[in-house]
């Protein structure tokens, strides 16, 4: 694999800088086992936001500032992602990029009090509301998940989806023709029609560079390739903390039936669903998602339970 390795350039942040969504809140911070491209912004509790597989801290753009009046955000890319770097040493797997999250929130000296997760981003905030320990007298942090990504798909999906990332992974040149496909005409549009949601030119530009860019891809690649949702959905019922679950009724990634059924299995969930959105509900929708989160995180802060918006 190293032979190949010219092939994969890390994405130009200096050429990128200045039109990427909320550069001047980006920092990139090292761990143990990668360099993490984070963007930081907003006041008071510290809410940790992450985005799904394919996507990048872009995907906030129209949320963050929204959310920055309330909350202190952080807003890392995922490993093999944007402009993180891969992870090393090993498999991007659920654990894992949870426990290199853990090692750069306490490099940051942050706690997250609100953990929102997009996708397979829900399934590692999933993670770390099972696995992160908490100090004497800390409350749990409340969750947000958005279309997650955390029971099997359906079908014959669940047995070809991860064998055929797993085969494409551990080609080398995967990611190359990947990226090389993306970048023929309308290519990005059609692939973001696949998840039911219409998006504004600012974040197709952001998937057209991102799906151009080999590394990028071969971050996608690896990190599907690792995923084992079914450690997630079998402890489903030992998140204690509040969760809301919010689900787009077009979603046809994540199929919002999935989202319900999650929604069951929590001891503390509350079901949300947005009619007429789809997978990237969030980017489609920001400001009818933002008002029903901190309208739920309020109903949360009457309870004594978690810090409620301002």
């Amino acid at each position: 694999m190293m032979f190949f390795e010219h092939l994969y350039p890390a994405p130009d942040w200096l050429s990128q800088r200045a039109q990427w969504p909320h550069s001047h809140c980006s920092h990139f911070i090292k761990t143990p086992r990668m360099n993490w491209h984070v963007q930081i912004m907003g006041r008071g509790p510290v809410a940790l936001l992450l985005h799904g597989t394919g996507a990048s801290t872009h995907t906030w753009r129209e949320v963050a500032p929204l959310l920055a009046p309330h909350y202190t955000l952080v807003c890392p890319d995922l490993p093999g992602h944007g402009f993180s770097s891969a992870l090393q040493g090993g498999e991007p797997s659920i654990r894992s990029v949870y426990e290199e999250l853990a090692s750069l929130l306490k490099s940051m000296e942050r706690k997250p009090q609100l953990l929102i997760g997009h996708s397979a981003g829900a399934a590692v905030a999933a993670q770390w509301c099972l696995s992160h320990p908490l100090s004497p007298g800390e409350g749990l942090p409340a969750l947000i998940a958005l279309n997650p990504a955390w029971l099997p798909l359906p079908g014959l999906a669940q047995w070809l989806f991860p064998v055929t990332a797993w085969m494409a992974a551990f080609n080398p040149l995967s990611g190359v023709m990947v990226s090389h496909q993306a970048r023929r005409n309308g290519a990005v549009e059609r692939l973001m029609a696949t998840t039911g949601s219409r998006l504004d030119e600012k974040g197709l530009a952001c998937y057209r560079y991102l799906l151009s860019q080999a590394a990028h891809v071969r971050g996608i690649l690896q990190l599907m390739a690792a995923w084992n949702v079914k450690d997630v959905a079998d402890r489903l019922h030992e998140v204690k903390n509040p969760v809301l679950v919010q689900v787009g009724q077009r979603d046809l990634t994540v199929p919002a039936h999935l989202g319900r059924r999650a929604s069951d299995v929590l001891p503390q969930a509350t079901l949300s669903e947005l009619p007429g959105l789809g997978h990237l509900a969030h980017e489609e929708a920001p400001a009818k998602s933002v008002e029903s989160w901190l309208a739920w995180l309020k109903t949360l802060g009457a309870a004594g339970s978690t810090p409620a918006a301002r």
